[in-house]
């Protein structure tokens, strides 16, 4: 092969290295703005525990972001979700509600107590002794608001013999009437008055409180618990099951 030959072999060669560079460099350059189209559909919002460990877990959690994201309710109409605040759940103790963990929370804005009616409902309460950088929310159902000073007896006893908790009671993980009427009284009462020292005053903040219920997953059954009503941060309106966007 003579020189000319040569070097047309050369430039042949240069030219293929150019374009497979520029290629290479092309596709680079589309999966960095795909990444950044998907990382613009994540946020972090608070997280709220749902019976998991809450010791060193991050008070936020990362989903699709509601800003970007369209949500419908169970009618087909398209929720504005600035009327809500977002919550991502940590733990499965509310799967009895059908809300499981890193599902996402819809909780209306500007919560008021007189919206605890038509109970059960779910709720999100604030944890109390929660770190600063640990979740500072947990999750629960909510079934009758009274008074610490209230016949709890009795009120017990309505919610256990009310439709919806016997609904919940054909549950395997719910244990039976008794069980639960000992667990709440020697055990739920007896952490709360000891916790709220000064309950028992009508003037006391911790006086008004909240039943509710959730899965203990450690044992997988059912118990009571008791909350002060102003801890309630408000109550869920939309639980999404949402499947974090691929980059």
């Amino acid at each position: 092969m003579d020189t000319a030959t040569y070097i047309l072999i050369g430039v042949l060669c240069l030219t293929i290295l150019y374009f497979g560079w520029l290629v290479y460099l092309i596709c680079k350059i589309r999966s960095g703005r795909a990444a950044s189209r998907a990382e613009s559909r994540l946020a972090r919002y608070l997280a709220v525990s749902a019976g998991t460990d809450t010791e060193g877990k991050s008070k936020e959690a990362v989903t699709v972001s509601v800003e970007t994201t369209h949500f419908y309710a169970p009618d087909g109409t398209e929720i504005d979700a600035s009327q809500y605040e977002p919550f991502v759940v940590s733990g499965n103790s509310m799967s009895l509600c059908g809300i499981y963990d890193k599902d996402l929370l819809l909780v209306a804005k500007g919560f008021e107590s007189s919206q605890l009616t038509d109970l059960p409902k779910i709720a999100v309460i604030k944890r109390r002794n929660a770190k600063p950088d640990e979740i500072q929310y947990k999750v629960r159902r909510a079934w009758k608001t009274c008074l610490i000073t209230d016949n709890l007896q009795a009120i017990i006893r309505e919610v256990l013999d009310s439709a919806a908790f016997k609904k919940l009671q054909a549950a395997e993980e719910c244990p039976d009437k008794d069980v639960l009427i000992i667990d709440f009284f020697e055990t739920r009462l007896k952490s709360y008055k000891a916790y709220y020292p000064d309950c028992d005053r009508e003037q006391s903040d911790f006086h008004r409180i909240v039943i509710s219920t959730t899965l203990h997953t450690d044992i997988n059954e059912v118990r009571f618990s008791i909350h002060p009503l102003k801890d309630v941060k408000g109550i869920v309106a939309y639980s999404f099951t949402v499947p974090l966007p691929s980059a």
